[in-house]
C-alpha cells in the first residue's frame, strides 16, 4: 500500500486544522454569548471569516490553515479565562492588548481576502511573499499567547484590576462620609478632620490612654483609625486590678 503523497498529507492537515478550528468555534460561542467583554463577543465572527477564507484560498493552504486553527485556540483560551467577568474589571492595557489582537484578525481577514481575489499567474508570483506575511501572522498570534499569558494568567490580570476597582470604591466611600456633608445635616462637616478632638482637664485614670488616642488622632488619618467605645479598656482594666487584689488575700 503506497504511503500518500505530500500534497495528500498537506490536504489532510489542512482539513484536520480547519475542522478543529470549526468545532473550538462552535463550542466557543456558547461562553462569548455570555460575556460582558466587547471583544470576545464579537471575536467568533471574525474567526468565522478566517475559517471560511482559509478554506477557500488557491495558495498557501496549509499555512491559512494552520493559521485559523492557531487564532481560533488563541480566542478560546481567552473566553474561558474571562468567564464571570465583565469590561468593568478589565484595566487599560488590558483593554490595549485586545484591541491590537483585534487588528491582527482584521489584517488576517484582510490579506486572506486579497489572496482570494488574484488571478492564477498572480498567486504563482506572490506565493512567497503570501507565505512570509502568513508567518508573520503566527508570529504575531504567538506573542500574543505571551502577552495575555493565556490560560495562567490572564484571569489573574483582570481579577487584580477588579479588587483593586473595589477597594478604591471603598476608600472612596469612607472619604466621601467624612468630607460631604449629609443631605439632613448641610450645615455640618466633619471637623474631626482639621481640629482635634478637645482634651478634658480631669479625666481621672485614664491620662495614659487618653495622650495616647490624641497622638494616633493628630498623626493619622481618619480613615486608618478605629476607636473602641467609651469605658471598654478602663473597665477591663479595673477587672484585672480586682483580680489581681484577690489573689493577694
Amino acid at each position: 500500500m503506497s504511503s500518500p503523497s505530500s500534497y495528500d498529507e498537506t490536504r489532510m492537515n489542512r482539513q484536520y486544522a480547519l475542522q478543529a478550528a470549526r468545532l473550538t468555534l462552535t463550542t466557543m460561542t456558547g461562553i462569548t454569548d455570555a460575556l460582558q467583554v466587547p471583544f470576545l463577543r464579537v471575536a467568533p465572527q471574525m474567526l468565522n471569516q478566517i475559517i471560511t477564507l482559509a478554506d477557500t484560498v488557491k495558495s498557501n493552504k496549509d499555512a491559512c490553515g494552520q493559521l485559523a486553527k492557531q487564532a481560533t485556540d488563541l480566542i478560546d483560551a481567552m473566553a474561558k479565562a474571562t468567564v464571570g467577568k465583565s469590561a468593568v474589571h478589565i484595566d487599560e492595557s488590558l483593554q490595549e492588548d485586545m484591541e491590537d489582537l483585534r487588528v491582527t484578525l482584521e489584517s488576517i481577514c484582510d490579506y486572506m481576502i486579497k489572496m482570494n481575489a488574484r488571478k492564477m499567474w498572480k498567486r504563482i508570483l506572490a506565493s512567497s511573499d503570501d507565505g512570509a506575511a502568513l508567518f508573520e501572522f503566527r508570529n504575531r498570534l504567538a506573542n500574543a499567547v505571551q502577552i495575555f499569558q493565556v490560560r495562567d494568567q490572564i484571569s489573574a490580570r483582570i481579577s487584580q484590576q477588579a479588587v483593586s476597582q473595589d477597594i478604591l470604591q471603598k476608600v472612596t466611600n469612607i472619604h466621601d462620609h467624612l468630607i460631604i456633608p449629609q443631605k439632613d445635616e448641610s450645615y455640618q462637616i466633619s471637623e474631626f478632620l482639621y481640629t482635634p478632638p478637645a482634651y478634658p482637664e480631669c479625666f481621672y485614670g485614664r491620662d495614659d490612654f487618653v495622650a495616647t488616642a490624641v497622638n494616633l488622632i493628630l498623626t493619622n488619618s481618619p480613615a486608618k483609625l478605629a476607636i473602641l467605645g467609651p469605658g471598654g479598656v478602663g473597665h477591663l482594666i479595673y477587672k484585672h486590678r480586682e483580680a489581681n487584689c484577690w489573689n493577694h488575700l
